[in-house]
């Protein structure tokens, strides 16, 4: 018979807990948008350079830098939302996140739609971000958080 092999559940809650206060931050990382994407009538395909240009420092700064992220959505006059929680490797976070905020490769599960709709309507998107090592527990605060949250998470859920 196979020896069972455990991990000190507290250590693994405290990893959970410090990621939360990282992502679920009441002012996240704002990311840009042309004020001129306000209106229901703007072909967003026109304008995917000039958002990965307004966003550039920040986009860049990501590789190997974060493999857990949030999006949050401001509506007008409302306050900050954390929505979404998501985890990718962090060689791959940048592209993840253009998927999400920017253009969306049709073979994903992004979020794009949904980031368009409130920018549209003259809402606001942020980030947030943390890295976790080794990267194998990525998922496991991923899928921790989500459970955690899965009440204001309202893009996690699976329709």
């Amino acid at each position: 018979m196979s020896k069972v092999h455990t991990i000190d559940k507290k250590h693994l809650e405290q990893l959970v807990t410090s990621c939360q206060a990282e992502l679920l931050v009441s002012e996240p990382i704002l990311f840009h948008y042309p004020d001129t994407l306000v209106g229901k009538d703007v072909d967003w395909d026109n304008y995917t350079n000039r958002i990965k240009l307004l966003n550039a420092d920040l986009l860049r700064r990501l590789k190997h830098n974060a493999n857990i992220y949030a999006i949050h959505v401001k509506e007008k006059n409302s306050s900050w939302q954390v929505v979404y929680i998501g985890q990718r490797k962090s060689k791959n976070i940048r592209e993840r996140m253009i998927q999400h905020l920017v253009k969306k490769n049709k073979s994903t599960g992004s979020k794009l739609l949904e980031v368009k709709d409130i920018i549209l309507n003259g809402g606001q998107i942020g980030v947030s971000f943390t890295k976790v090592e080794p990267e194998s527990l990525r998922l496991y605060v991923e899928e921790t958080m989500i459970q955690q949250n899965s009440q204001a998470l309202i893009w996690n859920k699976h329709k």
